[in-house]
């Protein structure tokens, strides 16, 4: 056998012998939900998807400071961490005017988006926009079987949701710090 034959198979040999290692040593990281969560190493990277075209209506909360914030879709995931993601459009149901509120949960992490949909005025013209887009995302880490829940809700008008999407990618580790 030629050295340089020989030296590649001693090279792959570490390689090889490292990577196992490596796996051996992170199969006892701990799953935790502090800002550099990591987990066992995947073989498969899972990807879960819910999505609701709609319309899902959101009934309006009149005069009340804070309305209430009602189920417009979920998704259950197996334990481990994740990137969550949703996204939707929201437009008013009579045609008047309202502020929306959607909140992502995953456990005890979430994100929110607030909307302002504007209503038409005397003569007709849209003062602002009758439709709105929004986009959230959460990183969790799940010990076991859990939910993530998009809950909305609407102060002036009822609302109507559509194209409404959560996904929700397991990941090996994740990074998730303030700025």
């Amino acid at each position: 056998m030629k050295k340089s034959s020989l030296a590649v198979l001693l090279s792959l040999a570490s390689l090889i012998s490292l990577a196992w290692l490596a796996r051996a040593h992170s199969s006892s990281l701990p799953i935790d939900s502090s800002p550099l969560a990591t987990a066992t190493p995947l073989q498969v990277v899972d990807a879960y998807s819910r999505f609701r075209d709609g319309p899902v209506f959101v009934p309006a909360d009149v005069g009340v400071q804070n309305p209430t914030k009602h189920q417009v879709a979920t998704l259950d995931v197996t334990a481990g961490l994740y990137a969550i993601f949703a996204k939707g459009f929201v437009k008013t149901h009579g045609g008047g005017g309202s502020k929306v509120e959607c909140q992502i949960s995953a456990g005890q992490d979430s994100d929110r988006a607030r909307l302002g949909i504007s209503r038409q005025d005397s003569d007709g013209d849209k003062v602002r926009t009758d439709e709105e887009a929004f986009a959230l995302n959460v990183m969790h880490a799940f010990s076991s079987l859990g939910t993530i829940s998009l809950k909305c809700s609407a102060d002036s008008d009822d609302v109507d949701f559509s194209s409404v999407k959560i996904t929700a990618i397991r990941v090996n580790s994740y990074i998730n710090l303030p700025q």
